[in-house]
């Protein structure tokens, strides 16, 4: 279940789209990860854990998310500060060389939609060339 979870993009060769069905001892659900192109990537999922859950995010995973949480609560803690993200919110992160890990609770159904970018891919869709340099 870590590797759909992953907050690392899709390897170019993997295929362009992935489903996972939650194991029934774990708990119900699916996630769907799909590929739109190198560095752009959606995560959809709705799925309720039978017991807690912590996943860390990779320190070296750079990028850009919009997230949207339409049911549920997950904890995200970046850098040893807590944000909870409750029903119905959307939030904004940009992840780079950050201690971070996110914690879902047990029991509570938690439907989410993230649109991941690489830095590279988030500048792209800015008109002005200023504006593109980091």
């Amino acid at each position: 279940m870590r590797g759909i979870l992953s907050h690392r993009f899709l390897e170019k060769t993997a295929q362009e789209e992935q489903a996972f069905l939650v194991p029934e001892p774990i708990g119900k659900g699916k996630i769907k990860r799909i590929k739109i192109k190198d560095g752009l990537e959606i995560v959809i999922s709705d799925i309720e854990l039978f017991q807690d859950f912590t996943i860390q995010i990779d320190k070296d995973c750079d990028f850009f998310e919009l997230n949207y949480c339409f049911d549920g609560e997950t904890v995200f803690n970046i850098n040893n500060q807590q944000h909870h993200i409750n029903t119905p919110i959307s939030n904004i992160y940009y992840f780079h060389n950050e201690n971070a890990y996110l914690e879902t609770q047990a029991n509570k159904r938690s439907r989410v939609l993230e649109i991941r970018f690489t830095f590279d891919n988030l500048l792209y869709y800015f008109d002005d060339e200023n504006d593109r340099k980091k």
